[in-house]
């Protein structure tokens, strides 16, 4: 009991490499975190230690004031001062505590300050004498040295791979790295390849929303092997439609290279699938058929399945096609058939519950404008944001004008000019194309902005004569109106029902707040 009472209380301080955990050697490596554990342990039996609080960091030495673990160690030495309990710190290297002037000036001043007397490591002590603080600093620039020189060889040897036309230090789902170290190459994953091939044809179709994509991709297989096989995000997936290294073309360090590995995706549908991410190309639900809520309008509510239409002896019915669960598999599950014309009933009740007079429609003016500013600033946030980019674009397009005029001045080039020139060729025409896509864009939402005045109006107006423009319209009319109020129109096998659409929500949810129905409705009875 004495002898645990005399100890020498510290702080223990481990950090593994960010390097390993990105190799996926976190465990093979000797300053690993359970070699670390080890030797601090070995080191506080052998200087009568006892570590009272142990942090661990999975973060780079190189930055400063970036580790958790490490900041927090530093705050409780500071609330300590001079007079607390901890008198030390253990870590089986110097440079487990820092790489960097910033993180390491801290420790000693804790020195200096008298907050911690030693700095314990498994070959030296460092006390807060003066000459123990001179060599831990030196030791700490020393190391900061190190990991300088580390970090510059690296970026020359990535430069070197980009200049090659191979993309440095970057994994990318549907490329796999072969061959030697230090001459590793890209070439296809003869697994994930094919599957990402079928993401972009899928989503070119302009069928799919990102989140149906997402939910697509793991259900053939793409899913991330790194975190348990879980499918990958929204954001991933959108990240995988806009990388231009499936068509050979990847930046490094701010400039951009022809890539010399095997190709992924056409240049056609790479860039298709961009049209179809500026929400330029996706297919509306206008329709010519006969039906008015089919294609892809109203869902059945047990398996969320779009529903089709056909025609019974002259009466139109929708019906769930049985293609996913429950209905694929329960028939006792399925829902009945629904007629068009209790669709239409329906509708139209609502739609008699919102119709409002001359009075109201100039009332509630200037709140449908307030609801439409949101909408507007958004777009013009769109367009600058694609302006920006044509910028980008343009200055890239530049560069590589300039270098072709460089290679042409010489005249006669070599092989290897020539393939140079035919790569910044290339790289002209994605800039071209990109730049094209981005104006069309902007060009798109600007009407959008230029619409929505009138679209506001056009919706005030529907109000007032709602149900009877509903019932006297064509099948396509009829559709028309429900696609500009209603979202999520679905059939639960006794009513059918649906969301209004955002941009009507708080108008109509103010409905009670300003009793502007009850007045106006001659289904409702007056108040007494």
């Amino acid at each position: 009991m004495e002898q645990n009472i005399s100890k020498i209380k510290v702080f223990a301080y481990l950090r593994k490499s960010t390097k390993q955990e990105r190799e996926g050697t976190p465990e093979k490596q000797p300053n690993s975190l359970n070699y670390q554990r080890r030797v601090v342990k070995e080191i506080a039996e052998k200087n009568n230690l006892k570590i009272v609080n142990q942090f661990e960091d999975k973060e780079t030495g190189y930055k400063a004031y970036v580790r958790k673990d490490f900041n927090r160690m530093c705050e409780l030495l500071d609330e300590q001062g001079s007079e607390g309990e901890i008198k030390g710190i253990v870590c089986s290297e110097h440079n487990r505590l820092a790489r960097n002037f910033g993180d390491g000036g801290r420790i000693l001043w804790y020195l200096q300050n008298g907050e911690i007397e030693a700095v314990y490591t498994h070959d030296k002590i460092f006390t807060n004498s003066g000459s123990d603080q001179m060599m831990l600093a030196i030791n700490f620039a020393m190391a900061k040295n190190s990991s300088d020189e580390t970090s510059y060889r690296m970026k020359q040897t990535w430069r070197s791979k980009a200049i090659a036309g191979m993309p440095p230090n970057q994994r990318i789902v549907g490329y796999q790295y072969v061959g030697e170290k230090g001459k590793k190459v890209w070439v296809k994953n003869p697994k994930t390849a094919p599957l990402i091939v079928k993401v972009f044809e899928t989503y070119a179709t302009g069928e799919y929303s990102l989140e149906e994509l997402a939910r697509y991709a793991a259900s053939i297989g793409l899913v991330n092997k790194r975190n348990d096989n879980k499918p990958y995000g929204e954001n991933t997936v959108r990240e995988w439609l806009s990388k231009k290294e499936y068509i050979c073309i990847f930046e490094y360090e701010g400039e951009r290279h022809k890539g010399k590995y095997p190709r992924m995706i056409s240049d056609e549908l790479f860039y298709k699938v961009q049209d179809v991410l500026l929400h330029k190309s996706h297919k509306r639900g206008k329709t010519k058929n006969t039906y008015a809520y089919s294609p892809k309008l109203i869902k059945c509510g047990k398996c969320g399945e779009y529903m089709t239409g056909d025609i019974q002896k002259g009466i139109v019915y929708y019906k769930c096609p049985h293609r996913k669960e429950p209905c694929k598999s329960n028939p006792k599950e399925r829902l009945s058939h629904l007629k068009e014309t209790f669709v239409d009933e329906s509708i139209m009740k609502k739609l008699k519950q919102i119709e409002i007079s001359e009075e109201k429609w100039k009332e509630l003016s200037a709140l449908v404008k307030a609801n439409y500013q949101y909408e507007v600033a958004q777009h013009e946030e769109d367009v600058r944001e694609m302006r920006t980019k044509i910028g980008y674009e343009q200055g890239f397009k530049k560069q590589y004008s300039k270098a072709i005029s460089e290679l042409r001045i010489k005249g006669t080039l070599s092989e290897e000019e020539e393939e140079e020139l035919k790569g910044y060729q290339d790289l002209i025409l994605d800039c071209n194309t990109t730049i094209e896509l981005y104006q069309e864009a902007i060009n798109k939402a600007k009407e959008v902005m230029n619409e929505i005045p009138f679209e506001m109006e056009g919706f005030l107006e529907s109000l007032k004569i709602a149900s009877a423009r509903f019932n006297q319209g064509t099948p396509a009319n009829r559709r028309v109106i429900v696609e500009t109020l209603c979202a999520n129109l679905r059939w639960n096998g006794e009513n059918v029902v649906w969301d209004w659409k955002n941009k009507y929500k708080n108008l109509i949810s103010q409905e009670k707040d300003l009793d502007w129905l009850r007045d106006q409705d001659s289904n409702l009875e007056p108040d007494d």
